[in-house]
């Protein structure tokens, strides 16, 4: 083993070796990473979801006790594409002033008015004459009356 091209032969097998190996780990860890974010990925897109939802919902309170602020009543609207027309300013009737207390994007509402939670459902919406917001999404699985219902009723109080 004193030829020097020998020694270099084995040298570049150890190099190819030790490469092989550090690619095989590289590997693996891409594999265990995205794994992982696979199985993650979902509960963290389901939780920005919600707190986009109560946030949008707590936009509504502010606005209706805003409306209240100006106008010395609630917001009276027979559906929740009213009241969300009259908190917008897009009508007169009901916001004589046509005041936007609230801003929602043109793919937060669907084609009757309805603001939309993150899975497409409108969301149930109305305001008693004593001030009390009723806000209600269906959640994930889109049927009302289930565990995964987010609301917000009375003063800012959240559930879910």
């Amino acid at each position: 083993m004193n030829d020097p091209n020998e020694k270099a032969k084995v040298k570049g097998g150890k190099r190819r070796v030790v490469l092989g190996v550090l690619i095989a780990v590289a590997i693996l860890v891409v594999l265990v990473f995205g794994s992982l974010a696979l199985s993650v990925g979902p509960q963290v897109i389901l939780v920005a979801k919600k707190a986009k939802l109560k946030n949008e919902m707590v936009q509504v309170q502010t606005a209706v006790l805003s409306y209240y602020t100006e106008y010395s009543v609630y917001p009276a609207a027979p559906d929740a594409a009213t009241l969300v027309r009259i908190l917008t300013g897009a009508t007169k009737d009901g916001n004589e002033r046509q005041i936007a207390f609230a801003t929602f994007k043109p793919s937060d509402l669907d084609a009757k008015g309805d603001l939309l939670d993150p899975w497409g459902t409108p969301i149930e919406l109305s305001v008693t004459a004593d001030g009390k917001l009723h806000a209600r999404s269906a959640g994930p699985d889109k049927i009302f009356g289930t565990r995964d219902d987010v609301t917000v009723e009375d003063n800012l109080y959240l559930s879910n």
